[in-house]
């Protein structure tokens, strides 16, 4: 007895350690990669105590097997023992219960030596509740609201596509027709693509056809390596370091839209620790983004997609099991700009230049030239890339380097150099910009000299030697906003040009809105305009507007009216009245948007009266049929309800259409490598029918078709109601079991069977009080009443025990 009540006194003496040592208190600094990090504050840790404990002469250990919660969550039951009034573990039990202990000696340790543990020991429930700090704890760090990188597997298919538009223009007595085809042939993760015009000209000045090709280029994908090669007409990369150019040859580097799930952009992340198990909860710019619960120990929360652009203010709300909460903010900041750390991407181009785009089907130069890029992210807040061109007697080699802190803003460098022909060349770069949901800021400045080249230049594009940015924006939600512009450039050889500009914009409804804008250019053009527009918009479709625009050239006002054609098909119509200082022209078109494309037709009166007619849509060659629909600019589907005609199919939980009579219909508006829900209603399908899947998660290639098949057979289920040969229902729960396939069913109120996939003859035995029963299917199953066979009598009573 005096044992115990030493025991409870004790216990009772370090309550009031347990409630101090259980505050939560967080401190929780920033860094440069926009994460936070929550720690405990430090609490008060006492050295580790000498290994093991002297026993007391002539006294021996009592073991004690006690159930334990650490920190509040329960760890189950775990050995102990009791010496004199001191309860004790080995380490080996306590790092088992989730707790850091540092001893190399595997004797038993006095719970009340170690300084950083409280306890509190309850005999009568042989349990024992440990407290210990965050840096005490042996926790795995908890991962919360991460961004699932999901790979969906690719539904690939194989056919052709082509997308057109064929236009027919009168310009007073000049006829032309034109028709621009783009066409696709694809075969699982290749793709083919090849566009160009035709045109057809007949008047009294010119007449005449060509044809003129734009690009053909064949593609091969690696989506589970976010790799592409192209070969054909490309285009180099275009970045900060170096200027895009078209070329015929091959470019193969990574390409992140292979995966869209992928996260290639740094997302802010919290980490920390709870001492208690608590519930965290994040909001970003005042909404909620995630909530969950978490174990102690630490954790990271990421902040998933933030959803804003640039900066921001994050909070965390940690509160535990007590009821004490914890509030933090902290500024985030989402860039696209800079990569994750530990992601790269790179591209490699070679080939030679493609020169007189879009005036000639044929036209490059002799030459080979080279073009590389490569990007890294070093940290969350760090990102560098380089940049490489040749061509004979030219090289160019660049560097950059973006760096993001939050309270700061998006700052970055580079700085390349050239060789031509033994002249050097240099050029460097500097820019910051930082924004948020109110003010924006950006600054560009941009120098070189005379002799920096690159491939560009050497084609007689030269790179300008000065060229200055530097834009600001505010908004507010009285008054609008409000941004202006400053643009400086000098080429070689000519004199500076400096452009300001200024834009401001009003809503004052959700339907109606006015903007204006001005320009103004410093120098010898002296160039200056004004813009002023006033829109209104009662509704989805229509859309009134009246804008005026002046010039040192020339001076214009424009009143248009528009209503846009219903999505889902029907008539639309836009009218323009434009008056000219000199001329006053009406414009008019009228479109019908159908499954099968667009009709437009239109005219235009004044000093240029003219008419034109168009009409676009594409063609698709798959699965053995030909199917006419609107453009398609990416992916697709073939959804196939063999020998079905009018059953809906729905997109996206959206009503997209009927099949036709072939049971086909092609579902546009896919979106390639990423989830596309296609499902179908089986309202209009009979009865009697088994349909193996009614919603397919479809995730197409790029600018490719898939094919979609809803499979379904003629349902094989039989329903009746059982009675004995005196008519009398076979009672509740009697079973039967099937001689063919040997399953066993369980009879309903009034007799009732139910069997799926019932079988042609078979004979069931059904077990009654008095024995056993059977009754027999009959030869076919009956497609008529769903299989209904109504009342049936179970005959042939066989006594069980034979």
């Amino acid at each position: 007895m005096g044992r115990k009540n030493a025991i409870c006194s004790r216990a009772a003496r370090r309550i009031a350690d347990l409630v101090a040592a259980c505050c939560l208190t967080l401190c929780i600094p920033f860094n440069a990669s926009a994460a936070a990090r929550l720690d405990d504050r430090p609490t008060q840790a006492g050295g580790l105590p000498p290994a093991a404990v002297e026993d007391e002469p002539g006294e021996k250990p009592v073991p004690l097997y006690l159930a334990v919660t650490v920190n509040g969550v329960q760890r189950g039951v775990a050995p102990f023992e009791m010496l004199g009034s001191r309860i004790r573990a080995a380490p080996l039990t306590l790092s088992s219960l989730g707790l850091r202990v540092e001893v190399d000696n595997p004797s038993p340790l006095s719970l009340d030596d170690l300084s950083w543990l409280s306890t509190r020991y309850d005999a009568g429930r042989q349990a024992i509740e440990l407290f210990a700090p965050a840096e005490r704890l042996l926790a795995e760090t908890a991962y919360l609201n991460q961004l699932p990188e999901d790979n969906p597997p690719i539904l690939r298919g194989q056919g052709a596509l082509l997308n057109f538009d064929l236009a027919a223009n009168l310009v007073r007595d000049t006829l032309s027709m034109n028709g621009y085809g783009n066409l696709r042939l694809f075969s699982g993760d290749a793709l083919f693509e090849n566009s160009g015009l035709w045109r057809q000209t007949s008047g009294p000045q010119k007449s005449g056809s060509a044809f003129l090709r734009f690009d053909s280029t064949a593609q091969f994908s690696l989506p589970d390596r976010k790799l592409q090669f192209q070969l054909g007409d490309v285009t180099t990369i275009g970045s900060r370091l170096g200027r895009a150019t078209r070329i015929g040859g091959l470019r193969v580097g990574s390409d992140f839209s292979l995966q869209p799930y992928f996260v290639s952009t740094p997302l802010p992340a919290f980490l920390g620790s709870a001492i208690l198990p608590s519930s965290v909860d994040l909001y970003i710019n005042g909404l909620k983004r995630y909530s969950g619960n978490i174990a102690p120990g630490p954790f990271e929360l990421s902040a998933g997609q933030p959803q804003i652009s640039g900066a921001g203010t994050a909070q965390v709300v940690l509160t535990d099991i007590l009821g004490r909460s914890v509030t933090l903010d902290f500024p985030i900041y989402d860039s696209e700009s800079l990569l994750r750390k530990g992601v790269s991407e790179w591209s490699f181009a070679a080939g030679t230049l493609r020169r007189d785009y879009g005036i000639r089907s044929f036209a490059y130069q002799d030459d080979v030239l080279a073009s590389a890029d490569w990007r890294h992210g070093v940290s969350d807040s760090l990102s560098v890339a380089s940049h490489g061109e040749w061509r004979e007697g030219m090289l160019n080699l660049g560097a950059e380097a973006q760096w993001l802190k939050p309270t700061i803003g998006l700052l970055s460098a580079g700085l390349s150099a050239s060789s031509r022909q033994g002249r050097k060349g240099y050029r460097y770069r500097l820019g910051y910009s930082w924004m948020d949901s109110r003010f924006s800021i950006s600054a560009d400045i941009e120098r070189a000299n005379e002799a920096y080249a690159d491939i560009a230049a050497t084609y007689g594009v030269p790179f300008p030697t000065i060229r200055d940015r530097f834009r600001i924006g505010y908004t507010t939600r009285s008054l609008g906003s409000y941004s202006a512009g400053l643009l400086r450039q000098k080429i070689a050889g000519k004199g500076a040009e400096t452009i300001a500009s200024a834009y401001w914009s009003k809503s004052f409804s959700s339907s109606l809105s006015v903007n204006m804008s001005g320009n103004y250019a410093f120098g010898q053009s002296g160039y200056k305009s004004v813009f002023l527009t006033l829109s209104y918009s009662p509704g989805s479709r229509a859309h009134y507007s009246a804008s005026f625009n002046e010039s040192n050239r020339s001076r214009q006002a424009l009143l248009s009216a528009r209503r846009s054609a219903d999505y889902d098909g029907g008539a639309g119509w836009r009218m323009q009245l434009l008056r000219r200082s000199d001329d006053v022209e009406l414009a008019g078109q009228a479109d019908y948007l159908t499954d099968f494309g667009r009709f437009t037709a239109g005219g235009r009166t004044g000093q240029a009266s003219s008419a034109f007619a168009t009409y676009r849509g594409a063609l698709v060659a798959m699965d053995g049929g030909l199917h006419a629909a609107r453009e398609i600019n990416d992916g697709f589907a073939i959804v196939s309800v063999p020998g079905r005609e009018g059953v809906p199919v729905r997109l996206q939980n959206r009503e997209y259409g009927v099949t036709g009579k072939d049971g086909t219909l092609l579902v546009t508006g896919l979106n390639a490598y990423q989830h596309n829900r296609i499902e179908i209603d089986p309202s209009k399908l009979p009865p009697n029918l088994e349909i193996k899947a009614l919603v397919k998660d479809v995730v197409p290639a790029r600018k490719a078709g898939a094919s979609v098949r809803f499979e379904m057979q003629p349902g094989h289920w039989l329903m009746m109601h059982v009675a004995d040969e005196s008519g009398n229902y076979l009672a509740v729960g009697s079973q039967a079991e099937s001689t063919l396939t040997g399953k066993r069913f369980h009879l309903g109120y009034d007799g009732m069977l139910y069997i799926e996939q019932a079988q042609a003859g078979d004979i069931l035995i059904i077990q009654v009080d008095d024995g056993a029963c059977q009754v027999t299917l009959p030869d076919s199953i009956p497609s008529e009443r769903l299989g209904r066979l109504g009342d049936v009598t179970c005959a042939e009573t066989i006594d069980a025990r034979h």
